[in-house]
This record gives C-alpha cells, structure tokens and sequence, in this order.
C-alpha cells in the first residue's frame, strides 16, 4: 500500500512539473525580450568632447565628420596603422533600432581606419569590430588594380557610424559599470593586424560621460 502512495505521489510531482516547466520558461523569455532601459551620453559629453583628438587617417575623413571625439588613437600593429575612436554625434537620438539615427547608446557613434604599409597583398583583408566579444561591424575590403594585386602599399579605408549589438552590450555595460572594450582587427585567413580600445564610463544625473579609455596594440 505505501509502495503504492509512493508512485501516486510521484506521478503528481511529475505531472505538476510538465504543466509548470513551460510557464516557467515562457516568463523567462518574456523576461529576455524587454527592451532595456535606454541610455544615453551626458549632454556636456558632447559639448566638452575634443574636436582637436582627430584621427590622422585616411586623409579627407575629417572633414566628412562633425562630432568631436571623445577618445581614441592611433597604433601601429603589424604593416597597419590601426585608429579607433569614440564619438559624440548629437544626431544618434532616435528610440527605433531601425532608424539610421539610432545607437544603443544615445549619441556615441565610432570611427575606425586602417592603412597599409607592408607589400602589395593579392587577396582581399577582412575587417572586424567587436565589443565586449560581440562582432557588431564586419565587412571585406579590396581595392584592386588589376587581376594580381589587391591591397597596394599605402591603401586607406575608414568606417563611421552608429553602435548597434543583438544583446545590447555597449548599453549593459554602462548600466553595470564594466569596461567598454572595443577590438579592431584586420586579417586574411590570419590575422595580420589588431588593436584594443578600452573605456570605461560613469554616470552622472543627466548621463554617462566618459572616465578614461586607453588604445593598445593587441597583436
């Protein structure tokens, strides 16, 4: 007879647990999917940002941008010159991820730039930014001269816009305090040239401003 109980019981922990599992995991989704708390850089952030702290590659990129930088430099790694910057672009203020004006971080924007120093390359370099080990900008670059040669010695490219992660990183990282640390590489099937970019922000009544940053050569 116990024996029995004993199934009985067990028989309703188990039912009990197939009807609760799926409403559990259902609210923890939910959960998942809210939106965050969106964040935003001081207003003085762009008011006091340096518009002297600009890169000095390639040529003609400083004027196609108008916000001043907040931090950033140049490296040398490998046959590149390496630049990542952070920006202040007052036009980053939409609330839509869809709407070219948008940046999980209202305001901050980046720039990264390359040239090459080494021998002419036959194949095309890829270029990757990640934040916090999230990619969040990648793409290939090839400037051809003909059907051998594809990066020549001196070639330039640069890369301006809005931050943009699946899981929010940049924003979620302000919110928590961590480090903000942004990787530039570039590489063919290796690696051929990288540089780290690591800040760190503090929040102030009217937003975040930025505490320190520091660039480093990581390859």
């Amino acid at each position: 007879m116990l024996l029995k109980y004993r199934l009985l019981i067990r028989r309703i922990i188990l039912l009990a647990l197939l009807v609760w599992i799926p409403f559990i995991a259902a609210c923890s989704s939910t959960k998942q999917d809210l939106p965050m708390t969106r964040v935003s850089l001081s207003k003085h952030a762009c008011i006091n940002g340096n518009s002297l702290l600009m890169p000095h590659l390639p040529l003609g990129v400083n004027e196609q941008i108008k916000a001043p930088a907040l931090a950033g430099g140049t490296v040398r790694s490998g046959d590149f010159l390496l630049s990542f910057w952070l920006f202040c672009d007052p036009t980053l203020t939409s609330d839509d991820p869809l709407n070219d004006d948008y940046s999980e971080v209202k305001n901050l924007a980046f720039l990264s730039a390359f040239r090459y120093f080494g021998e002419p390359l036959d194949q095309p370099i890829n270029l990757n930014l990640t934040v916090n080990s999230e990619t969040f900008n990648s793409f290939a670059y090839s400037a051809s001269t003909n059907d051998q040669i594809l990066i020549l010695r001196g070639a330039t490219g640069a890369n301006y816009g809005r931050i943009s992660t699946n899981d929010q990183t940049v924003a979620h990282s302000l919110i928590t305090g961590e480090p903000v640390i942004f990787l530039f590489t570039v590489s063919t099937s290796e690696l051929l040239a990288s540089a780290q970019l690591i800040a760190s922000f503090e929040e102030t009544p009217d937003g975040y401003h930025l505490l320190n940053a520091e660039i480093i050569n990581k390859k």
